[in-house]
């Protein structure tokens, strides 16, 4: 995946419109995306990098510009191509080098009215890495992911339906960044955020061939957006 043509395959075909102005929108990198992921949303194939380096020079590895000003700058220019577009490229920006990067884009994802089924994948993987003030500001907006009848329990249900594997390795990434890195300050598994998101994960997906959907048959199952339910999430 060479400069930003990996936006195309990250994103639905009905959004592929969306997905050229992102690809435009993202700063230019010499280096190109490192390792990728490929998940099934609604019956099509999507395929997300782990990492990406955009506004990184390969001389220094770092940002071209300081991060506040960096993101400053990308915000604004996302924000005036309307809202779905920004939505899009804070998704991107989720799979950014940066932590810091990564906590500002999730949090501008979440703070729309509408969850789509596209944004699954990529809310989902920041549950199975390593900074756990990120995995905090998920279960701080998904507080009912776990609930049975709720909207997100449906929509998160459906995708891990999906992708099985998904679970799977979330599940074992969680344990294994709890055990290096957390295990002091949350002697107990089950009070670290990513297992007790795991744990509502793992009951959604068990719960995903009920009749748990009539929130999601109002609005119909379309790739653009899914309504939230009870207003905007925190985050």
């Amino acid at each position: 995946m060479s400069g930003n043509s990996w936006v195309a395959g990250a994103f639905p075909a009905a959004l592929r419109a969306e997905a050229t102005v992102v690809a435009k929108l993202l700063p230019r990198s010499d280096l190109s995306p490192s390792g990728r992921f490929t998940v099934d949303v609604e019956g099509e194939r999507l395929t997300i990098p782990y990492r990406i380096y955009n506004g990184v020079t390969r001389a220094t590895a770092q940002l071209t510009v300081p991060s506040d000003v960096y993101w400053g700058g990308i915000v604004d220019a996302w924000e005036a191509e309307g809202a779905l577009v920004a939505s899009m490229a804070a998704a991107a920006h989720t799979r950014s080098h940066d932590g810091w990067a990564r906590q500002r884009a999730l949090r501008r994802l979440l703070a729309g009215p509408v969850l789509a089924p596209w944004m699954i994948p990529f809310i989902v993987q920041l549950v199975g890495e390593y900074v756990v003030q990120i995995v905090d500001d998920i279960a701080e907006a998904l507080p009912d992911v776990g609930v049975p009848g709720s909207v997100h329990q449906a929509a998160f249900g459906r995708y891990l339906g999906e992708n099985p594997e998904v679970l799977r390795l979330t599940r074992a990434r969680v344990a294994s960044y709890w055990d290096c890195y957390y295990r002091r300050a949350y002697p107990a598994i089950e009070d670290y955020p990513g297992q007790r998101l795991v744990a509502a994960f793992s009951r959604a997906a068990s719960a995903s061939s009920l009749d748990l959907t009539p929130a999601l048959r109002q609005t119909g199952p379309s790739s653009r957006a899914t309504h939230i339910a009870d207003g905007e999430p925190a985050g």
